[in-house]
């Protein structure tokens, strides 16, 4: 038979103090038995000896070998102890028998004090587990009754059952007092954590408050910067109709460009506002990623002054059940963005694909360019505000395209992945869970 079939603890799931206090009683209980085998010179109890002896000899052997025999039933009534299932009527019966089995060391020739030694050496491997349950307390009591009844029944010069009673009280106590102090432990550990808890929720009403009153402050600067930019794009309108310079019309023309520039970004606050305060509206229909990937490209190759990249569009026709504004206004953040940075590296040699593929039951849209990549220190950062693309923070920044993007993500019930490799480029990955396709 293995080790792991007599002694299952896996299956048995002994606790810690259970598996290192049966032990601790074997070993008290073989050393007992060997010294008793020995005849080494303990204090003796003639009367038990006596009555070992008579037993022994009814059966034909030899008196040394009475406490063997008691050590081997010691010991298979503890590994029955140990095998049995906490809180079961067995580890209850194998506690009794083990106690009842230990009280009769005087079996052993060890008199008193083998036996008191045995008793405080089991109320010693008992602390931690003396409950009714576990069987601790039931062993440590079958231990002292056994060893009160034989005292009894083979009376000693001095009598044992004061001490069982005092050994038995003491070790309770202890263990009382650990379990208080385990109880103050756990008390304080949970106040502590409701503490912890209490500051989480304020800092999180906190951190809410914070981001209302940012949503609020966003919202009331594109309110008001709107009109005087439209005004002025009026006016900028106006000028280029009328004027007949072309180093005026250049100049109206650069103004209108930051004109338009600064409503894009008063639109991004306005998209960014929105997405915080789940004012968004979704109105999920079929779209064709394919059809849509090519109106994206159609918009860009439209808007692109040279130098123009070189934009493909890769995959099949696949409908998808979502909102095709917001969705469309992902896959435009991303290609832009794609672009952007392949003109930058690339010049002339820029290349951008859009593709879409399927991916996990579901699908993927990619969006790929050959640009100069993002620095693996950014990759984690890509989609904060305004945050750094390149490991110089005075380069390559960004403003709230991705952000907004990815909160249209989110809200979509969709993810943006990225991966990029430094000077050869940059790939998005839209993943469509397999609900939508």
């Amino acid at each position: 038979m293995s080790w792991n079939k007599l002694f299952p603890l896996s299956r048995t799931a002994l606790p810690q103090a259970q598996r290192t206090g049966l032990p601790l009683i074997a070993a008290a209980v073989a050393a007992l038995a060997v010294l008793g085998w020995a005849a080494w010179p303990l204090a003796r109890d003639d009367a038990a000896l006596g009555l070992a002896r008579e037993a022994l000899a009814t059966a034909g052997l030899a008196a040394w070998w009475a406490p063997l025999l008691w050590g081997l039933a010691c010991l298979a009534s503890l590994v029955l102890l140990w095998r049995a299932h906490p809180g079961g009527r067995r580890a209850v019966g194998a506690a009794v028998l083990a106690g009842a089995l230990l009280g009769s060391s005087r079996l052993a020739g060890g008199g008193a004090a083998g036996a008191l030694a045995l008793l405080v050496a089991t109320g010693v491997a008992t602390l931690g587990w003396q409950t009714l349950r576990q069987g601790g307390l039931t062993l440590l009591l079958a231990a002292a009754a056994g060893t009160a009844a034989w005292d009894a029944a083979v009376p000693a010069e001095w009598p044992l059952w004061p001490a069982c009673a005092a050994v038995v009280a003491v070790f309770a106590w202890i263990e009382r007092q650990h379990l208080r102090a385990a109880e103050r432990q756990l008390a304080a550990a949970s106040a502590e954590r409701a503490d912890l808890n209490d500051g989480l929720r304020a800092q999180r009403e906190q951190a809410l408050r914070l981001q209302q009153q940012r949503t609020q402050m966003l919202s009331g600067i594109a309110h008001s910067l709107r009109q005087p930019l439209w005004a002025i794009s009026l006016y900028t309108d106006t000028l280029l109709r009328r004027t007949q310079s072309a180093e005026s019309a250049e100049l109206l023309q650069r103004q209108a460009s930051a004109v338009a520039e600064a409503s894009g970004m008063l639109d991004q606050f306005s998209h960014l506002a929105a997405l915080e305060r789940g004012l968004l509206a979704m109105r999920p229909e079929a779209v064709d990623v394919r059809e849509l990937l090519l109106s994206v490209v159609s918009e860009l190759a439209a808007a692109q002054r040279p130098p123009v990249p070189t934009i493909r569009v890769h995959g099949r026709h696949r409908l998808l059940r979502t909102d095709r504004t917001h969705l469309g206004h992902i896959v435009h953040t991303l290609a832009q963005h794609a672009v952007r940075q392949a003109v930058a590296a690339r010049g002339e040699r820029a290349r951008v694909v859009l593709a879409v593929r399927p991916l996990h039951g579901g699908c993927a849209i990619d969006v790929l360019d050959n640009g100069q990549g993002i620095a693996p220190e950014r990759l984690a950062q890509v989609f904060e505000p305004y945050a750094p693309l390149q490991a110089n923070a005075n380069s390559g920044r960004q403003g709230l395209s991705l952000t907004i993007a990815q909160g249209l993500a989110s809200a979509l019930g969709l993810t943006i992945e990225v991966r990029s490799v430094p000077e050869h480029g940059t790939r998005f990955r839209v993943c469509v869970p397999a609900a939508l396709c």
